[in-house]
């Protein structure tokens, strides 16, 4: 009776030791390396009269249910702050006016923040995103793209992040559990910070400056990480194509107070 049960304490040990080693080790997460002394590369505080076309495209075509325009009724500056406008109205054959730019800019590596207001219209379907360069590995999703703050306002309280590469994106639907995390809060409804640091092994993410997700590269094939080549910022204002209900409470705002890049000292 005795050697019976030491040889299952035994069995019991051996069991929870291949068990253990069977797990993928998750790194631990490490505390932001953002400090004063992080190099500004390019910032825009939307100080000017309108939307700097030096800086920005500025996209004047439809996307879905949206006809994104460079008008002032969909996308100008007040008082400092970039304002991108959804309305419903007929234009270009679409149901719906937003807007959506890019930055003639691309970067590699660093901290990318904006401060932003959501809108708080159901309809409204906002982002703050990178996009790779064409020119590299290909189009999407061969380029791979990072959703910093994806916010559908059906959704409320909730934004997403959202990682989309040639092996994982919101067509194939592969592993997307892995690639994408929701987050919530009581008061989108106030300007917050979003911001990802983008390492060469990992992205990290924060809002005000509290980390709340890191994405961890899988491996150096360009299909999992495309995450080694230049990327461009971007904000789009559309409508969200799913939403069924009123839209009586639209025009809807998103508001951007700034946008900074910075590199890692050197």
């Amino acid at each position: 009776m005795k050697n019976s049960k030491f040889n299952y304490i035994l069995l019991s040990i051996g069991i929870t030791l291949m068990i253990g080693s069977c797990k993928k080790d998750e790194p631990t997460a490490p505390e932001t390396n953002f400090t004063s002394d992080w190099e500004l590369l390019w910032a825009d505080e939307f100080e000017g009269d309108s939307v700097d076309t030096e800086a920005w495209i500025i996209y004047d075509t439809p996307k879905d249910i949206t006809s994104r325009t460079g008008r002032p009724e969909n996308l100008r500056i007040e008082n400092g702050i970039l304002i991108m406008e959804l309305h419903e109205e007929l234009h270009n054959g679409m149901q719906f006016t937003g807007s959506e730019i890019a930055s003639k800019e691309f970067t590699l590596y660093g901290r990318y923040e904006c401060r932003a207001k959501l809108p708080q219209a159901p309809r409204a379907w906002c982002a703050f995103w990178t996009l790779g360069d064409f020119g590299g590995y290909g189009a999407w999703p061969l380029c791979g793209e990072v959703d910093i703050l994806e916010y559908w306002g059906y959704n409320d309280l909730s934004w997403y992040t959202n990682i989309h590469t040639a092996y994982s994106n919101w067509q194939n639907n592969v592993d997307r559990d892995n690639h994408y995390r929701m987050s919530t809060s009581e008061d989108l409804d106030a300007f917050h910070v979003y911001a990802m640091e983008w390492y060469p092994d990992r992205l990290e993410f924060f809002v005000d400056d509290v980390a709340y997700w890191t994405y961890y590269k899988i491996d150096d094939n360009p299909i999992t990480w495309p995450f080694d080549q230049h990327m461009q910022v971007l904000f789009m204002m559309y409508a969200a194509p799913n939403w069924v209900g009123t839209d009586e409470d639209l025009p809807s705002q998103f508001q951007v107070d700034y946008v900074r890049v910075y590199g890692p000292p050197q």
